[in-house]
């Protein structure tokens, strides 16, 4: 029989397009995880795959599902080169004490080297259809420059794993599957290059979709 396209098969395309921001994140030469075995204790990790120490600064944050800081902590970080560390261990046992704290609270974290984001990540610690997500009320925003669109993103509440597609057409973003915090602003980048046809940015504006968790 001939081969068909079917509705799982495109869902299986798009996801493995995520897969390929999944695994750059992933497979980052400087990496922070966190193991949540013990929730009330999760353990952030550094992975460093580079030949030289990371110098820098691990960062977390407890939310709440309006993406509202409950809690934050940043420690100065040294690991060496081909080492991996657990570098921080966090005490949430006063903020995960009744039964829906962890349906309604997210733990952000991130490691930054002279000024700049090498890596983050967020845990739930439910899995996420256990989790209350908020309806997240995206807006966005689009600029250019001779070459690139500016994409900023905000939300009114946490909004997981969001997903960006053009309706008709193809290009390359910046970074896809991204979380956004409530009022924090994202910005994505479209390489003008990329495109699979030429638009402007009230085009690109009305190929724009937008997906959520």
């Amino acid at each position: 029989s001939n081969p068909v396209i079917s509705w799982s098969s495109i869902d299986y395309f798009g996801r493995w397009k995520g897969l390929h921001y999944y695994a750059r994140r992933f497979y980052a030469p400087c990496l922070i995880s966190c193991d949540d075995t013990h929730r009330k204790k999760p353990v952030l990790n550094i992975s460093n795959e580079r030949m030289t120490a990371f110098e820098g600064v691990v960062k977390w944050t407890l939310r709440n599902n309006k993406a509202e800081i409950l809690q934050s902590g940043e420690k100065s970080v040294n690991v060496p080169a081909l080492t991996a560390q657990n570098v921080l261990t966090i005490d949430l046992s006063d903020d995960l004490k009744n039964r829906t704290d962890p349906r309604e609270k997210y733990l952000e974290y991130s490691i930054m080297e002279n000024g700049k984001v090498l890596s983050f990540g967020t845990t739930l610690f439910v899995r996420p259809k256990e989790f209350t997500f908020l309806e997240p009320k995206i807006t966005y925003g689009i600029s250019e420059s001779e070459d690139k669109f500016a994409l900023t993103f905000c939300a009114e509440n946490y909004a997981k794993s969001v997903c960006l597609s053009l309706k008709t057409a193809d290009c390359v973003f910046s970074d896809n599957w991204f979380d956004i915090h409530g009022k924090e602003p994202v910005t994505i980048m479209i390489d003008k290059a990329s495109l699979s046809r030429k638009m402007t940015a009230q085009e690109l504006s009305g190929e724009l979709e937008i997906m959520h968790n």
